[in-house]
């Protein structure tokens, strides 16, 4: 007998340890004897039945009133404990209640068992009493406090494993207790707490809609979303029974829910950076009937959060919620990500032929990879502009659709493009009896000198003259016109004189004299030469030992005259 004692003794402590009195535990006891027990244990619920561990956190203050708790709010009780959709039975969903008002009726009422349908009919009816549970505060935030205790791990690892939790609060009014706000900011903590927890609260503000609506705002931030969130007058609860079960216990099925894919506006990278931060919202599921979807798992492909920096290019962020029924639902976040650069481009390069010259310079705008708008060009020289010789860079300022200023330069280079000219030192002279008064000429030809350049064509004026062509006396020169690649016109010349061998230190010209023993005579059409003298040598002769001359029938002196 002493250690039946000792065991009673014990159980009592835990119970007082969880929240309700020694009276409490006598009160559950005597339910538990009037019913015989726990039921026979129903068939399991099957995936597509509802299987819940709620919580019901019920308003018990006095606003309520005893007719309203006996004729709306235990006949609602019954009807939800009924309901097929939710499916209560030690296998399937499980009740708690918590009621609240004072400091003595706020606490654990029942605690979740093996329970059957019947035995919560008969505990609403015989135990649940409004002259035993109704006070004159409402202490919203201290019922909160204690399911906050009651389901202290996450959804759904309290009551029963992989059964998840769920917490339906029924009020008629704002938190009040002792002190003002106290219950309000407790309500509001351990909601978000539970929230936290991946726990479910539906709520429901209950009462005439002139009051419900002052405090509607604060039941629906306790809930978990505004389609968990319900109103009612007490003679209308059982409307709203359906859509209660709905929004907290029924089973998702695939085609239940959907996501639309969420792409995001372009994003820019700034040309100074390789990525940049990006920022998004994770997909949210819209559920048939406004249900708040309930998962086992999220899980995010490729394993990032945001913000995140990318790098340019098209990402795909895939999240994937797992339901209780087994299947997945994937939802997707595309992200955009692009460079906003400057085209890269060569050097502009154009050719003066003189260090003080300048060039026309043509190019093309540069245009960047992102929609911009031109805001200056500095120097404002359009292309086409003239630039003298050496290095300049004129800018192109964008805005761009990025929302930053870019800047894009274009390089000029005015280079010296001139020719090595051709010139041979010195006279070049020829023989009195060059053929055709003629002599052979070799030289080098003038090349022009253009870094960057290519030759494209080459005339040469003379036509045809090559280097070892005859040349008579005189100053000459060969001309040779280059156009280059990138089409200027450049003259080269190469410039040589002929004469002939000076006679007696006498320049002339053989075509009209003759050089007569070092004296310059004129050149007739039979003229010869005749020592420093000329004659016609149609009409005279040249006497060799004296260089007279005669008539062309006469002797020479001291000639011997043939017989």
């Amino acid at each position: 007998m002493f250690w039946l004692l000792r065991v009673v003794t014990f159980l009592q402590l835990i119970c007082v340890a969880l929240g309700f009195s020694i009276r409490d535990f006598e009160e559950l006891e005597e339910w538990r004897r009037a019913v015989g027990g726990p039921a026979p244990k129903q068939n399991p619920g099957t995936p597509d039945v509802c299987k819940k561990d709620i919580l019901i956190l019920l308003d018990t203050s006095n606003s309520i009133g005893a007719n309203h708790f006996d004729n709306d709010v235990k006949p609602f009780l019954e009807s939800l404990v009924k309901s097929p959709k939710l499916n209560v039975g030690p296998d399937g969903t499980r009740l708690a209640l918590i009621t609240f008002s004072d400091d003595i009726n706020t606490k654990l009422r029942l605690p979740f068992g093996a329970y059957t349908v019947q035995n919560y009919l008969d505990y609403f009816k015989n135990q649940l009493q409004w002259t035993s549970v109704h006070g004159p505060r409402t202490m919203t935030g201290t019922g909160a406090k204690i399911a906050n205790e009651t389901f202290s791990h996450y959804s759904p690892l309290n009551v029963r494993p992989n059964v998840p939790d769920v917490i339906l609060l029924m009020t008629d009014g704002e938190p009040r207790g002792r002190r003002k706000n106290d219950e309000l900011n407790m309500a509001q903590e351990y909601s978000s707490s539970l929230k936290n927890k991946s726990i479910l609260i539906v709520g429901i503000a209950v009462g005439n809609p002139n009051i419900v609506k002052k405090f509607y705002h604060v039941i629906l931030g306790m809930a978990t979303s505004s389609s968990t969130m319900f109103n009612s007058e007490f003679d209308d609860l059982n409307k709203i029974l359906d859509q209660l079960v709905d929004a907290s216990c029924t089973p998702f099925k695939p085609g239940d829910c959907d996501c639309p894919s969420i792409h995001s506006q372009d994003v820019y990278i700034q040309p100074s950076q390789s990525t940049v931060n990006v920022s998004w919202v994770q997909p949210s599921l819209k559920c048939t009937k406004n249900r708040v979807p309930n998962f086992v798992s999220t899980t995010v492909s490729p394993n990032i959060a945001s913000p995140y920096a990318f790098g340019a290019g098209d990402h795909d962020i895939e999240y994937t919620y797992t339901f209780r029924g087994g299947f997945d639902l994937k939802c997707h976040v595309k992200i955009s990500v692009k460079s906003c650069t400057c085209p890269t481009l060569s050097p502009v390069t154009a050719y003066v032929t003189s260090d003080a010259g300048s060039a026309a310079v043509r190019w093309v705008a540069p245009v960047p990879s992102c929609s911009a708008t031109l805001k200056a060009i500095q120097p404002n020289k359009p292309s086409g502009s003239n630039f003298a010789l050496g290095s300049h860079t004129v800018n192109y300022v964008y805005s761009t659709v990025a929302g930053f200023n870019l800047t894009c330069g274009i390089d000029i280079n005015v280079q010296k493009c001139s020719c090595q000219n051709t010139k041979i030192a010195g006279v070049l002279y020829m023989n009195p009896d060059s053929p055709k008064n003629k002599m052979s000429v070799n030289w080098i030809e003038p090349k022009p000198d253009c870094t960057g350049q290519s030759i494209q064509s080459v005339t040469i004026s003379p036509s045809n003259v090559k280097p070892g062509a005859s040349f008579g006396i005189g100053l000459h020169s060969v001309w040779y016109t280059y156009v280059m690649n990138g089409g200027m016109r450049l003259q080269c010349s190469a410039t040589f004189e002929v004469k002939v061998v000076p006679c007696g230190g006498t320049d002339y010209k053989p075509a009209t004299h003759m050089c007569c023993c070092g004296k310059v005579q004129n050149r007739g059409i039979n003229n010869k030469c005749c020592g420093r003298k000329s004659y016609d040598s149609k009409t005279y002769k040249c006497c060799p030992m004296n260089y007279n001359v005669v008539n062309k029938n006469d002797n020479c002196p001291g000639e011997t005259v043939s017989v």
